[in-house]
């Protein structure tokens, strides 16, 4: 089990990483794993590197990978960001 500790003078904060990050996927839908796929196949077709993408979308680009590899829900702002640097729209993610 890997842990860490936050220490303040009010709290100490323990947290069991490997069971926050399985409840981190827990949230994860298929919906967002679509439109995870989706946003590396067009990313793909247009022949743009991560990279690319997050710099045209104005977000980081591990964020980016994160977002590819369905590690958490994007925001809607994230989203739109994302369709406008790639020329989409929202229903192009997910059909």
């Amino acid at each position: 089990m890997k842990s860490f500790g936050i220490w303040t003078p009010a709290l100490v904060l323990a947290v069991d990483m490997d069971q926050f990050c399985s409840s981190v996927h827990a949230t994860v839908t298929p919906a967002t794993r679509k439109v995870a796929a989706r946003i590396a196949e067009l990313r793909h077709k247009q022949g743009m590197s991560q990279e690319a993408l997050a710099k045209k979308a104005h977000i980081n680009r591990v964020t980016l990978a994160r977002l590819e590899r369905a590690m958490h829900p994007p925001t809607l702002d994230t989203l739109e960001q994302i369709t406008r640097a790639l020329g989409v729209t929202l229903v192009d993610l997910v059909k």
